[in-house]
């Protein structure tokens, strides 16, 4: 009998709750419960939890299991139950002391009948536990001899068994109440593996929930039979996983007992997704009969009950009758270059460079359908399959930066670029280990110049060989762009440029774009622009992450990551699941910059927080550091004043002797915003110099234009007047209204700032109804702060009330604390008080300003409020911001107690 409680049973709460249920009555009268389902459900953990409950709880629980080999032996399990009491036979009466001791072997004497044994058994337990009740558990009940069942089914007193069953039979049988135990959710065998295996990478449990079908003994069989350096995903997994416990020896018995031809079409169908080749239907009889799956008719295809009767049928087979069967399916599979590269594969012993040429092709495939472990796996068994060195090396490579660039993990690229480099002593397949070594190089610790110097000296190379048509050098120009972009410096953008040049037509267009993206935006052409819309119109039939990821990236510099958002989500989604958390990383780094940039603090910082999870737990060092600055610019806003300045130190200590200035850019970018936050004028000026000169727009650097804005103001805050011009002329002539035309609300209000009032009055207008500009609204309540202020100078009182209202309305849902301050500040300047309610007197709503202000309260959103009132949410923005104004209120919530609760409806949770 156990004394403490067992671990924890992911996705049982209900079962535990019928269980105590059960418990409950079977304390107070005669009651039974039996527990049925399926090999290796969980049943027996069940059983665990009811012992240890019904311990505590103060019943005397007595504990049986039928066997397989007992099931015809006569009382076997109430010999084990009743054994153990058998020194108090003698203080029963007479009659049933003759009973049980007959039936427990010690006295010889005819079998007494079913009646007299439960009678004397009821007896035997009142004995042993007069004041407390007695609980019966029993397991593996389709084994119980049939004379236990009876008996054990009439004792007066709690009854609680399990059975292997489909169906609730047995527990008919006995009079139970029956309780299903069914295979886990996703979710839930999910974290069953990861309670009990906190290191599992998420790949691996991918892989081990595939075979072992959210059944928990099979899942748990499986995590035990690898390695830890498996487990956590720093060793590859085997091809066939070696399944372990009861539920695999279970199905291992039905397979071997099936005549030779049945056992072949299983094998087929084990080894071809159920399909195997046509093979009669009554052919399939007998496996039925085991119980092993069933034929579906409609499908014409063999499904297996459980993943691991599939592995059972495969692991039972010899070596020779797998590989017979997969050249069998190879030639079923003409039509179909994957299956066939994958069968031929595992049908080929020694080296065979057409096999690895089918199964290099198949990789390729896989990628642009998503799949980049399936990739992966058949890169490297192609590398098996290779016949000389450098081909060896090559695929080798090309598994290892597949598998780190997209599939995530920079653990296990050290060891594959060994082997490629031991293949290939000579270096004739340079291109792949440079291209896979640069990116560990740069991913893994930033190593801005090493990485440079690597692809751009391999890709000189490449270019001389005339080897224009290879892909990997393609990816070699992809890494070496992001590597000048995170370096921002014009001299290590020259090589590259000159490279794409010498190419000419042969570069994708694509790769162009990308490239002008992330050097100088303002510089795409018209025909790029269109290459652009018609590349982020295709993203929803898009599968391959590493070509999303690429458009994200081109729609960062353009502000246009909302028309690729969904895609990236998928993205993500799929790296949260164990798939390409490479590009899931990548993915994140797009949506959380761009919920930054929008004023979405919360949401930017919570995706940044997730993100550098993935990091830590694949190694991707370098990857971690814009979420790091976001989460910093983040602080930043809402006045973190430690937070900032402690990041700041770190920012400084690595990202200066690596050269990677974008980092450095970014934390000086924070810095200034906390300076300017608290009014720190000077301080702001120090840190915008330091990522911009004054009058210095480089397109290079993709910082220059956040930071203007606080440039210019600090600079005409501490008397450099000249400067803040020549800044302000700077930002008009970099082209940012055809980068985006967002951008041109930075445009109009850097020169709005600097010019006088009656033109600044017209600038500061048209830039509060740019195009985008209520997407940015970090930028948008910077520009009503800015205008408020320049007419409180000018004596514009009302005028000035209403955009810094709207400045501080925005700061506060935003989080921004100092700024909400700084807007507040101004706005008392202007004599503004708490405006009277709606029945005092005051200026009075119009009924729109009343309706938005309505909905608003009510916890709608502006645009959920311009759907349901057919207008744009740029209009409800301009309603609610005269609401405040005329109630005299700044958020939401106050907005409530200023119209009446009467008017205000009930929150409404729409899409």
């Amino acid at each position: 009998m156990a004394s403490g409680d067992p671990p924890p049973l992911a996705g049982r709460d209900t079962h535990r709750a019928s269980i105590e249920a059960f418990l409950r009555r079977a304390a107070t009268s005669p009651a039974a419960l039996c527990l049925f389902g399926g090999p290796g459900a969980g049943k027996t953990a069940l059983l665990d939890v009811a012992e240890a409950a019904a311990t505590r709880e103060g019943m005397v629980v007595l504990r049986a299991a039928g066997a397989r080999t007992e099931s015809d032996v006569a009382d076997a399990v109430l010999h084990q139950l009743l054994y153990p009491l058998h020194a108090r036979l003698s203080s029963l009466p007479a009659e049933h002391s003759r009973t049980l001791t007959s039936v427990l072997g010690l006295a010889d004497g005819d079998p007494p009948g079913p009646g007299n044994v439960a009678a004397a058994t009821t007896a035997l337990l009142r004995l042993i536990s007069p004041d407390d009740p007695v609980l019966l558990i029993v397991d593996d009940w389709q084994w119980v001899d049939s004379r236990s069942a009876t008996v054990l089914a009439a004792v007066r007193c709690g009854l609680l068994v399990a059975a292997r069953a489909e169906s609730a039979a047995p527990a008919r049988e006995i009079g139970a109440q029956p309780l299903a135990v069914g295979p886990l959710d996703d979710a839930h065998a999910a974290t069953l593996l990861h309670d009990r295996f906190p290191a599992l990478a998420e790949r691996v449990g991918r892989r081990l929930l595939a075979e072992g079908g959210s059944n928990p003994s099979a899942l748990l069989a499986l995590a035990e039979s690898l390695s830890e350096d498996q487990r956590s995903g720093r060793e590859p997994l085997p091809p066939q996983l070696t399944p372990v416990g009861r539920l695999y020896r279970h199905y291992q018995a039905c397979v071997v007992r099936l005549p030779p031809a049945t056992r072949r079409m299983l094998l087929l169908a084990a080894l071809d997704g159920g399909h195997g080749g046509a093979s009669p239907v009554d052919g399939w009889l007998a496996a039925e009969r085991t119980g092993l799956g069933s034929f579906d008719p409609g499908e014409g295809r063999w499904v297996f009950h459980h993943p691991m009767a599939r592995s059972a049928v495969v692991r039972s087979s010899t070596g020779h009758e797998r590989a017979a069967a997969h050249r069998d399916l190879a030639r079923l599979a003409a039509d179909r270059p994957e299956q066939r590269a994958r069968h031929l594969a595992e049908a080929t012993v020694g080296p065979d460079e057409s096999v690895a040429v089918l199964l290099q092709d198949a990789a390729h495939r896989a990628l642009t359908g998503g799949d980049v472990l399936g990739a992966v796996t058949a890169l490297l068994r192609a590398a098996d399959l290779s016949v000389d060195g450098p081909q060896r090396s090559r695929r080798l490579a090309e598994a290892a930066y597949i598998g780190a660039n997209a599939g995530g993990d920079l653990r296990t690229m050290p060891a594959l670029l060994t082997a490629a480099r031991h293949a290939d002593p000579e270096g004739t397949g340079s291109l792949p280990i440079a291209v896979a070594a640069a990116h560990l190089l740069f991913n893994g610790d930033g190593h801005i110049d090493t990485a440079h110097r690597l692809l751009t000296g391999t890709v000189d190379a490449a270019v001389a060989r005339s080897a224009n048509d290879d892909p990997l050098l393609v990816e070699a120009l992809y890494q070496l762009a992001d590597v000048c972009f995170y370096a921002a410096r014009d001299d290590l953008w020259a090589p590259l440029k000159d490279v794409l040049s010498r190419l000419g037509p042969a570069v994708p267009a694509m790769l162009r774009v990308y490239v002008q993206a992330l050097s100088s935006p303002a510089s795409l052409t018209a025909s790029d622009r269109m290459r652009l819309d018609a590349a982020l119109r295709s993203l929803d039939g898009e599968h391959d992450p590493t070509v999303i990821g690429r458009i994200g990236r081109i729609a960062v510099s353009y502000n246009r990551v909302e028309e690729c958002r969904a895609a990236l989500e998928r993205v993500i989604d799929d790296g949260r699941a164990g798939g390409a958390v490479g590009s899931a990383i990548n993915a994140m780094t797009m949506i959380a910059l761009d919920d930054m940039k929008a004023g979405r603090a919360q949401a930017a910082d919570t995706m940044s927080a997730e993100a550098l999870q993935l990091c830590d737990a694949h190694g991707y060092r370098f990857a971690a550091w814009p979420f790091r600055l976001i989460r910093m610019i983040v602080a930043a806003r809402g006045g973190q004043d430690d937070v900032v300045r402690e990041a700041a130190v770190r920012v400084g200590t690595w990202a200066g002797p690596r050269g990677v200035r974008v980092v450095a850019f970014y934390c000086s970018w924070a810095q200034a915003t906390l300076a300017a936050g608290h009014g720190d004028f000077e301080e702001t000026f120090h840190h915008c110099a330091a990522v911009a000169a004054p009058g210095v727009v480089s397109p290079e650097n993709p910082v220059a234009v956040a930071v203007s804005l606080d440039l210019i103001e600090s600079a005409l805050r501490t008397g450099r007047r000249d400067q803040a011009v020549a800044h302000a002329r700077a930002v008009s002539a970099a082209g940012l209204v055809e980068v985006s035309p967002a951008f041109g609300l930075t445009v109009l209000v850097a020169a709005a700032l600097v010019a006088e009032d009656e033109e600044a009055h017209a600038l500061f207008a048209r830039a509060l109804t740019q195009p985008g500009a209520q997407d940015l609204e970090w930028d948008l309540a910077r520009a009503h702060l800015f205008y408020g202020e320049r007419l409180r100078r000018a004596r514009a009182v009302v005028e000035a009330r209403r955009h810094l209202t709207a400045a501080v309305t925005s700061f506060e849902r935003m989080g921004a604390d100092p700024w909400v301050t700084r807007a507040r500040r101004e706005l008392d300047a202007t004599g503004a008080t708490r405006g009277p309610g709606p029945g005092s007197g005051g200026t009075p709503l119009t009924p729109q300003e009343r309706q938005v202000a309505v909905l608003a309260a009510a916890g709608l959103s502006n645009r959920q409020i311009g759907g349901k009132l057919l207008v744009s949410h740029r209009t409800v923005a301009a309603h609610l911001s005269r609401a405040y104004g005329k109630l005299g209120v700044r958020t939401r919530t106050a907005l409530g107690a200023a119209l009446g609760h009467d008017e205000v409806a009930e929150p409404r949770h729409e899409p």
